[in-house]
């Protein structure tokens, strides 16, 4: 993913989530990948699931809400999306 190679993640990152589909990093990881993709949609349900997941639900609200205002549109409206969709 930091390498620029988001379809490469994407398939590791899905692989990740068949073993352990609650682990929230790789649903947040998951989403970026799909953000930078501009594949707005799963981008949203990987933020939904990243939060729902989340151990920590102060700290990914707050992520959620700095990414609402990020200027790579995908991974904003994707954000936007997910905040309303979760009434956070």
């Amino acid at each position: 993913y930091h390498r620029g190679h988001y379809k490469i993640a994407r398939d590791t990152l899905d692989l990740s989530l068949k073993l352990n589909p609650k682990r929230w990093a790789s649903w947040q990881n998951l989403g970026l990948a799909f953000s930078k993709l501009d594949d707005v949609d799963r981008a949203t349900n990987s933020f939904i699931n990243y939060f729902q997941y989340s151990t920590n639900k102060h700290t990914a609200k707050r992520k959620l809400y700095h990414w609402a205002n990020d200027s790579n549109l995908s991974l904003k409206k994707a954000a936007i999306n997910a905040i309303q969709q979760l009434g956070i």
